[in-house]
């Protein structure tokens, strides 16, 4: 059955839910059309109250894991005028509706949705009609499969104009009842490792946390060479970089960005111009990396990313012959790469940025005898020109855009 969206059966509580998803989603989840018998306990005795419902379901599927709106709630009560004083020229109040969760094989879960309000309402009519308003909470099922939503009782809290006590009123379904408001049809997510586990840092704002991958070249001036960061062919090797776009703000956008794990490079260049020297660079993130972003052309944004790194080098050799770095060869101090973001490029979509870097002197390089000079002279020193590209955001639990693709390789 289909929920009738708009209309009222008879002196009943309409729930009118929009339905609203925080994912552009592909499957319709189901809703009942549920008309309801309810018992309430007025002053004068239980009265029994038809209950029709509209709306309630998302409008498309969702993801196990990942939170589902159930969209914004109208309830609207035909109340009997006899149950409020007759000298209360009007009434508001809240109404407490509590709905339960059931996924397959397991046992119903109380479901904690804020109170609606009940706006004033004028008492001058035989039955006035209380509407109340609000949005459920979200519900996020834990596996793959259907969750029925269900409605249990609903409490009225009246507060008649002039009185000094509100006026409360429950109501029960009564025995028989199915109580079915919809039916959300979770899909499994798709496997996306870590992507998008960050926390913003700033407190401006924030977007969804997501993923990109971030390939590239990264020059070593002083060999006359460049080698491939995150290289797309050597997939195990493969680093992804988790990301926060911030809200606009003053023409100005904020872009949070920190690697999951280290960006690495392998290569062999010619050492003081005729050694082959070949050995794996590793680039760890030590601080949150910020994009200030011209937000003035959302299509071609302009502006810089830092990223503050630390570098680390190991598997090297000379002219074939291993080269006993150690175990804790690194820079003697962090690298702070400035990048400017080139045309066409959006936070969402992606594209290139590029900047220059210097490569400090290394420290604790070697077994045995100290040979951190020996890779100073060899790489160590300013002008060394990184290129990366991004890829388009994925922001789970999306299967258009997760995982990320890797960007191609452009010099």
């Amino acid at each position: 059955m289909k929920f009738a969206r708009t209309r009222l059966l008879g002196p009943a509580v309409v729930l009118a839910a929009a339905a609203v998803t925080p994912l552009a989603l592909d499957r319709l989840a189901t809703a009942a059309e549920p008309n309801l018998a309810y018992s309430c306990a007025l002053p004068g005795g239980p009265a029994d109250i038809a209950v029709s419902v509209a709306g309630g379901a998302p409008a498309g599927s969702a993801f196990a894991g990942y939170p589902v709106a159930l969209g914004n709630i109208t309830l609207s009560v035909p109340l009997p005028r006899e149950v409020l004083p007759a000298d209360a020229a009007s009434v508001a109040g809240t109404a407490e509706v509590a709905a339960t969760a059931t996924e397959a094989g397991a046992a119903p879960v109380p479901l904690a949705w804020p109170a609606l309000t009940i706006a004033t309402t004028a008492l001058t009519t035989a039955a006035p009609t209380l509407t109340a308003k609000g949005i459920p909470a979200a519900y996020t099922p834990k596996a793959a499969g259907d969750t029925v939503i269900s409605l249990g009782a609903f409490t009225l809290k009246l507060t008649p104009a002039g009185a000094t006590a509100p006026t409360t009123l429950a109501c029960t379904p009564k025995p028989g009842t199915v109580t079915v408001l919809s039916t959300i049809k979770a899909e499994a997510a798709p496997e996306v490792g870590d992507c998008g586990k960050i926390t913003a840092a700033d407190p401006s704002p924030a977007g969804k946390p997501g993923c990109v991958y971030m390939s590239g070249f990264a020059n070593v001036k002083k060999l006359k060479g460049a080698s491939v960061l995150n290289d797309p062919a050597v997939p195990g090797d493969l680093a992804m970089t988790n990301i926060i776009v911030h809200q606009p703000k003053g023409g100005r956008l904020l872009v949070e960005v920190e690697f999951a794990t280290p960006l690495q490079a392998k290569a062999t260049f010619l050492g003081f111009g005729f050694m082959p020297t070949s050995a794996t660079m590793r680039l760890t993130q030590v601080s949150r990396g910020f994009a200030d972003l011209d937000f003035k052309d959302p299509k071609n944004l302009a502006g810089n990313a830092v990223v503050e790194m630390a570098i680390t080098v190991s598997d090297a050799t000379v002219n074939g012959t291993p080269l006993k770095v150690g175990p804790k060869c690194r820079s003697a101090r962090n690298v702070k790469a400035t990048l400017t973001v080139g045309p066409g490029y959006t936070a969402t979509n992606g594209g290139s940025m590029a900047g220059e870097f210097e490569i400090p002197p290394f420290r604790d390089c070697g077994v045995g005898e100290d040979i951190s000079p020996v890779l100073t002279a060899l790489v160590s020193g300013p002008g060394n020109y990184l290129k990366l590209m991004q890829s388009k955001i994925c922001v789970p639990p999306s299967k258009t855009l997760c995982p990320p693709v890797v960007p191609p390789l452009k010099r």
